[in-house]
């Protein structure tokens, strides 16, 4: 089962976090990110985060990030608030579990 949401990404570039769009495939074991809705329409993708052999990272003094470390390197994510992050984390357990 496909889920999606928007999530920030922290980027090193601009030293900050950037909004995106993303889809979680666990059948291709992908999280693929896009930088608006209308990218993704037109499947125009910004980036893929492979999940197999990732691991989650929950930071435990803010309850809305988390980081994915896959091939290594580590990427850090923000949901808007808690609620949003568990449902994140739950469906990225079972997709990493596949």
């Amino acid at each position: 089962m496909l889920f999606e949401g928007p999530l920030s990404k922290w980027t090193n570039v601009i030293q900050g976090w950037q909004y995106r769009c993303f889809v979680l495939d666990p059948t291709q074991g992908m999280l693929i990110y896009y930088t608006s809705k209308e990218n993704m329409a037109k499947g125009e993708r910004r980036g893929v985060v492979l999940l197999r052999g990732a691991f989650l990272g929950i930071d435990s003094e803010d309850d809305s990030t988390f980081t994915i470390r896959s091939h290594g390197k580590t990427f850090h994510f923000q949901a808007r608030d808690a609620e949003e992050r568990q449902k994140w984390i739950s469906n990225l357990e079972e997709a990493i579990s596949l």
